[in-house]
């Protein structure tokens, strides 16, 4: 009885917290997942990679902060995109109602973290690693406020772009795309199971009742 009281109080308890705080981001592109070429269509397609250091991308849904661990060159073993044909430019989120993975539209620019000190513009190991709190994200965005940001970033309409000499509207190309939360439903229903195994056991007799 204690047990299923428990999963009952659990199952509140996650009902009032369906919502998720804070939401985790792949990156995915016409090459494949990570970080890819062909954000341009003249650019050839290379494969992709991870791309995402372990700071990963997240975005607070209540504090409004966003933070990104991005990674670039051969000098990130097992993390970061090929080399780059030239040292990286500008780095900006492009974003709007219709930018997807699966084309190579190019979306007005929302945030430029160009000038960033944490940007790092080396071809062979490049990166940004840092985080804007709310105050600075609603400063630093171009025709858009946090709420709208918010919106398409979360849609899978917001993409990173990466710029060099060579390829000045975009070199590599991450398509934004939060991570589903595992469902905590996951946890009660081992808990629900967990609760029919013990009931069934207290009340199945044993064999040596029934002999």
């Amino acid at each position: 009885m204690r047990m299923l009281f428990a999963v009952g109080a659990l199952a509140i308890a996650l009902s009032g917290n369906a919502q998720a705080v804070v939401v985790n981001f792949l990156l995915t592109g016409p090459g494949g997942v990570g970080l890819t070429s062909g954000s341009q269509p003249v650019v050839p397609l290379r494969p992709g990679s991870g791309g995402i250091g372990i700071g990963g991308i997240e975005f607070d849904t209540v504090n409004n902060s966003f933070s990104m661990d991005i990674r670039w060159g051969s000098q990130w073993p097992g993390l970061g995109f090929s080399d780059l044909s030239a040292p990286a430019v500008t780095l900006t989120i492009n974003g709007a109602p219709t930018s997807n993975s699966t084309n190579s539209t190019v979306a007005p620019v929302l945030l430029d973290l160009s000038n960033r000190a944490n940007f790092t513009k080396s071809s062979t190991q490049g990166s940004f690693i840092g985080s804007l709190d709310a105050t600075d994200l609603a400063a630093s965005l171009a025709g858009v406020g946090v709420t709208d940001f918010a919106n398409l970033l979360l849609a899978g309409n917001t993409y990173i772009n990466v710029s060099t000499d060579v390829n000045i509207a975009g070199e590599i190309r991450g398509q934004l795309v939060a991570v589903p939360e595992p469902s905590g439903f996951a946890l009660l229903s081992v808990l629900v199971f967990s609760a029919g195994v013990r009931r069934r056991r207290r009340f199945t007799p044993s064999r040596e009742h029934n002999a």
